[in-house]
């Protein structure tokens, strides 16, 4: 479901790399971008998951999600 007023960022970034950062409409349209299920998805943008088991891992990508407006996102 789309929201009406709230859209998406999603920035992944490894180490000092920023490797993706793009706007999105829906949540799922970011799962599907990243091949990341709904769920890992929601839990990214609401901050419920902090991935604590692979901090330690050298080369584990940051992944966060923001909510924008939805006037900050063009039409494709």
């Amino acid at each position: 479901m789309r929201s009406k007023h709230n859209c998406f960022r999603c920035v992944v970034q490894l180490e000092d790399n920023i490797i993706h950062d793009k706007k999105y409409k829906t949540l799922q349209e970011i799962s599907d971008e990243l091949g990341l299920s709904y769920g890992m998805v929601a839990d990214f943008s609401s901050g419920r998951k902090k991935h604590n088991k692979y901090n330690n891992f050298k080369y584990f990508p940051q992944v966060k999600i923001d909510r924008i407006k939805k006037e900050e996102i063009s039409d494709e």
